[in-house]
């Protein structure tokens, strides 16, 4: 079983790696060559209908969605059979499990079973932790989960949402086994899966499960020891004792901590699998066991095969990142003045004020930020009022403000009847008299002594509010300093038309496509997850900084501070600031510190400095 377990964690690790560094990147660039026959070019949440109205676009991403199912179903094919085999005492052939699954899973292709690609859609990531965590933050992003967490009702209403959900779908978990062990059609399949046992007939093995898992995690711990051995061994041998403990974390952050999301997300799948597999031996007690094809099954004389690639394999992942490692460092040492350039630190931006200190968008919020040396820049939302005057507030009405008692939208409601509503989220008696403040007197108090990243929050009946904001950071001599954003990129456009000397920024959750040259757009303000190094070389090489927001949570600003970000907006500008900008002086690692760009040019511009 060990061994099973041991050949199924490279077929899954295969794959992964197949889909991740080859199909998506081919299907990425069959997306972006399709875009350009978009007007805009480029997919943003405010281009999103117009693009998928697009037939070439609307295909491609079709076509996207079908290999993403069609990549899940080939794993479960290839796990099911070779657990099948395992239980059956039979070792299998590691070359010949791809080939066997995809003919194992052909009937798929009929229309009728169509529907196993909607099953895949919505049940495989209950089995497959990774998938589960790609899709949630493709269906529910982190800035609209920190706005469930911060309410008690919508909180309880999305757990007993996903509860229902769950036990829905729990009927057609063991769909799968029926689809690819005994080839049945989808209808078949289903209607068998939902006959689920009685707990009687769970006669689970875990203590051999749980065994073949430890077994596993053995297996492949041991490349990742030699790994981090060697990173020390080379950090000794070139700049001495101290710079094993640099090298040290430098390692866990760049292969340690990744390789152990990567190995328990496998494990998990096969962990799930396996007993999966054990509820439908339970149900089909009795049977005769399933007929495996005689390709997948091992034949004397040919044992070694998967041990040889699995030596190679490790052996080539330890030489590539020794070479790595030793270059990065002796490249780093040969040219001094990459290292400021790496070392550039990353810009804070107080989200709403200090908004993790006091009610956000407050003249509180607003005075805690201004008076907090690690915050760099000051990030509000504009609205304007029914009487024209910009107001500083983040949600379209007062809902959240009154309770729910008056819902009218801001631009239904004057100056003089907002400054009778208390500001939304309340921090207790202290902030009792918190209003929502115009920005002309936010800008009064505190655009002398901050920056300001102002976001524009127009409605179809405040066209002119990008001119008003506009000609109030010119009155207040902050338009050179501050900056304005936007997710809407023609409010962008207004503004430069007002004053093409304002740094304007595109506020995305997502982008894909050709955004990177929007004249307009002079940087990028993404949802951190999707900061990806591609992003943030495309922006670098055309001078345009990205910033990700919300940044909360200590693990993410850990990890951001490994990339090239620019800059995080975060409720916690402190915190922020000492996690991000708190990077080891040693020059060892530092190019893999920071997975930027322009490297080239920067060090060809500096060489001939002492």
């Amino acid at each position: 079983m060990n061994k099973c377990i041991g050949v199924l964690f490279f077929y899954i690790l295969f794959l992964d790696l197949v889909l991740s560094f080859l199909i998506t990147p081919a299907l990425e660039s069959l997306m972006e060559f399709v875009l350009k026959s978009v007007p805009s070019q480029y997919i943003s949440l405010d281009t999103l209908g117009m693009a998928v109205r697009h037939p070439l676009v609307l295909v491609v991403a079709l076509l996207s969605l079908a290999v993403f199912c069609v990549a899940c179903l080939v794993k479960a094919s290839g796990i099911f059979l070779c657990l099948e085999a395992a239980s059956q005492g039979k070792p299998v052939r590691f070359f010949r499990i791809l080939p066997v699954s995809l003919r194992r899973i052909r009937h798929a292709a009929r229309p009728k079973n169509w529907w196993i690609f909607v099953y895949l859609i919505l049940v495989q990531p209950l089995i497959n932790p990774q998938a589960n965590a790609a899709l949630l933050r493709l269906v529910v992003p982190e800035f609209i989960m920190d706005v469930i967490n911060l309410n008690g009702f919508l909180s309880l209403l999305y757990a007993v949402a996903m509860l229902v959900a769950f036990l829905f779908f729990l009927r057609f978990l063991f769909l799968q086994q029926y689809f690819i062990l005994e080839g049945k059609d989808f209808k078949e399949a289903s209607r068998k899966s939902r006959d689920f046992p009685t707990l009687r007939k769970l006669t689970v093995n875990t203590m051999l499960l749980v065994t073949g898992v430890l077994g596993t995690l053995t297996f492949v711990a041991l490349p990742m020891l030699v790994l981090i051995g060697g990173d020390m061994a080379i950090a000794f041998a070139l700049k001495g004792y101290d710079a094993v403990y640099h090298a040290n974390r430098m390692a866990l952050n760049n292969f340690g901590y990744p390789f152990i999301e990567t190995v328990g997300g496998i494990c998990i799948n096969l962990l799930v699998s396996a007993f999966l597999l054990t509820v439908y031996h339970s149900k089909e007690a009795g049977k005769p066991p399933v007929a495996l094809p005689e390709a997948l099954l091992k034949r004397s004389g040919k044992v070694r095969n998967f041990r040889f690639f699995r030596y190679a394999v490790t052996g080539a992942g330890i030489l590539l990142t020794w070479v790595v490692f030793a270059g990065s460092t002796l490249l780093t040492e040969a040219v001094p003045a990459w290292k400021d350039f790496l070392m550039a630190p990353v810009t804070i931006i107080a989200h709403k004020g200090y908004s993790a200190k006091a009610p956000e968008n407050t003249m509180a919020a607003f005075d805690l930020a201004a008076a907090c040396e690690q915050v760099d820049l000051i990030e509000l939302d504009v609205r304007e009022t029914k009487d024209g005057v910009p107001v500083v507030i983040h949600n379209a009405t007062v809902s959240d403000a009154t309770g729910g008692a008056d819902s009218r939208a801001i631009y239904d409601i004057t100056l003089g009847e907002l400054r009778t509503i208390p500001a939304p989220y309340h921090f207790g008696k202290d902030f009792a008299d918190a209003r929502i403040p115009t920005l002309e007197e936010v800008l009064a108090k505190h655009a002398g002594s901050k920056r300001f990243l102002i976001e524009i929050k127009m409605d179809a009946s405040t066209p002119d509010l990008p001119a008003k904001i506009v000609a109030l950071m010119e009155q207040y001599g902050c338009a050179e300093t501050s900056m304005v954003q936007s997710g809407n990129y023609e409010d962008l456009k207004a503004v430069k038309a007002v004053n093409p000397a304002i740094r304007c920024g595109y506020i995305m959750v997502f982008g894909i496509g050709f955004y990177y040259d929007l004249p307009a757009a002079d940087f990028f303000s993404v949802e951190h997850h999707t900061a990806t190094p591609r992003m943030l070389a495309e922006s670098a090489l055309r001078g345009k900084p990205v910033y990700a927001w919300t940044v909360n949570s200590e693990e993410t600003m850990k990890n951001l501070a490994m990339t090239a970000i620019d800059g995080v907006i975060t409720d916690f500008p402190e915190q922020a600031h000492e996690l991000v900008n708190k990077v080891e002086t040693d020059p060892v690692n530092l190019l893999l510190l920071r997975e930027t760009r322009e490297l080239n040019g920067y060090a060809e511009a500096h060489t001939e400095e002492p």
